[in-house]
C-alpha cells in the first residue's frame, strides 16, 4: 500500500530530504510508514525490489506530495516525471521552493500552485496545518504549538549550512545564461566607455601641453566636456560677470544682450527701478540717452567682462547640439533660449525676478 506523504526530491539532496523528514516526523508524530523518500533507508525502496516499478507505485495514491524544489530538482528528469505524475493524478502538492531558486524561476512551470518558502517559519507552519487537514490528523495534535515550533526553529537553525553543502547542478539554467551573457555584455559596454573616456583625456592632454596662453587652456578644456558641463560653466562665468553689480544693471543685460533690445526709463510707473538706474549711470556701468533709453557702457572694463561672457555663451548655444537644448528643456522645463526671461532668473542673475518691469 502507497505511503500517504510522497517526498519528491533529487537524490543530491538527501541530506536536505533526510531534515525535512524529520521535521515531519517529530513535529507531527507521524509513524515511519507514513512517509515515502527513496533516499532514505527505511522510508524508500524495500531490497530486491524493482527500483523505477516501486516509485510508480508510490506515486499512484498518496495524499499528499511534498516537492523539494532545488536547482538539482529540475536538472533531474525523474524528478520532473514524478511532479508531472503528480499534477496528472491530481494529487495534493505541496511545493517547497528551496534557495538559491528564486519564485520566478519555477511559476512558470506550477503555475496556480501555491509555492512555500522552506526558510520561512510561518511557511512551514502553514505547511504543518495543511497535513494536519489532509492527512486527518488527530485534533489533538494541533494543540502541539510548542513542539512543532521547537522542532521547526531547529530545521530553520541547520538549514543554511545545511544548503551550503548540497552538491551544485552541472548545467547552466538557460535564465542564469541569459544573466552571464547580459553582464558580460555590461561589462564590455563599461570597458569601452572607459577607454573611450582614457583616449579623450589623452587628446585633451596632447593639446593643453601645446597651449599657448590661460585663454586657449580655457577652450581647449571647454571642447574636451560634455555638452551640459560646458553650459554650466559658461553660464557660471556670465553670473559671477554680473555679481558685482546692482540687479538692474544685470536688467539692462537681460534686455540689451538676451531680448536684443534697450530698456526705456519709466520712472512714472517704476520710480525705484529708475532711480537704480540714474546710479548705475552714475557709475558709467550704463548708458541713458536722452530718450530713456538705457544700454550696458562698453568703455567699462567690468562691463567689458559680462560682454565677453555672453557673448562666450552665445557662441557656444549657436554650435550645441539640438540633445542639449532638448535635454535642457526636459529637466529645467523651459527652453534653452537667451532671450527667454526665465532662462535668465534661473540660469544667470536670480535677482531679475525681484524687478517687475
Amino acid at each position: 500500500m502507497a505511503s500517504e506523504i510522497f517526498i519528491s526530491h533529487a537524490v543530491k539532496d538527501k541530506e536536505l530530504a533526510e531534515e525535512v523528514v524529520e521535521l515531519l516526523q517529530t513535529g507531527l508524530n507521524l509513524d515511519v510508514s507514513t512517509i515515502f523518500c527513496s533516499s532514505l533507508p527505511g522510508l524508500g525502496i524495500p531490497a530486491g525490489v524493482h527500483f523505477v516499478n516501486h516509485i510508480k507505485g508510490e506515486i499512484e495514491a498518496p495524499k499528499v506530495v511534498i516537492a523539494l524544489l532545488t536547482p538539482n530538482y529540475f536538472e533531474s528528469q525523474f524528478c520532473l516525471s514524478e511532479l508531472g505524475a503528480a499534477w496528472a493524478r491530481s494529487h495534493e502538492l505541496l511545493p517547497l521552493i528551496v534557495p538559491p531558486l528564486a519564485f520566478k524561476e519555477v511559476q512558470g512551470v506550477l503555475l496556480g500552485i501555491q509555492l512555500s518558502p522552506v526558510d520561512n517559519a510561518s511557511s512551514l507552519t502553514q505547511i504543518r496545518d495543511q497535513l494536519i487537514d489532509i492527512l486527518g490528523i488527530a485534533a489533538k495534535n494541533k494543540g502541539l504549538s510548542a513542539h512543532w515550533e521547537s522542532k521547526r526553529d531547529k530545521f530553520l537553525k541547520k538549514l543554511p549550512r545545511l544548503l551550503k553543502k548540497l552538491p551544485t547542478p552541472k548545467h547552466v539554467t538557460a535564465a542564469d545564461h541569459y544573466k552571464v551573457l547580459e553582464d558580460l555584455k555590461g561589462a564590455k559596454q563599461s570597458i569601452s566607455e572607459r577607454d573611450d573616456k582614457i583616449e579623450e583625456l589623452q587628446a585633451m592632454v596632447a593639446a593643453l601641453t601645446k597651449a599657448k596662453d590661460r585663454k586657449e587652456v580655457a577652450a581647449i578644456k571647454r571642447a574636451h566636456l560634455p555638452e551640459s558641463e560646458t553650459l554650466e560653466q559658461l553660464e557660471a562665468k556670465l553670473t559671477e560677470s554680473l555679481k558685482p553689480f546692482h540687479q538692474c544693471v544685470a536688467f539692462v543685460a537681460y534686455n540689451e544682450l538676451g531680448l536684443q533690445q534697450e530698456y526705456k526709463v519709466d520712472g512714472f510707473n517704476d520710480r525705484e527701478l529708475a532711480d537704480d538706474l540714474h546710479r548705475a549711470q552714475s557709475r558709467n556701468y550704463i548708458t541713458i540717452d536722452d530718450s530713456g533709453y538705457c544700454v550696458l557702457s562698453d568703455n567699462h572694463p567690468r562691463i567689458a567682462q559680462i560682454n565677453k561672457a555672453f557673448s562666450a555663451l552665445s557662441q557656444f548655444l549657436k554650435s550645441a547640439s539640438e540633445d542639449l537644448a532638448e535635454d535642457f528643456a526636459e529637466t529645467r522645463e523651459m527652453p534653452l533660449d537667451l532671450s527667454n526671461r526665465d532662462y535668465w532668473e534661473y540660469s544667470i542673475d536670480e535677482r531679475i525676478k525681484r524687478i517687475s518691469a
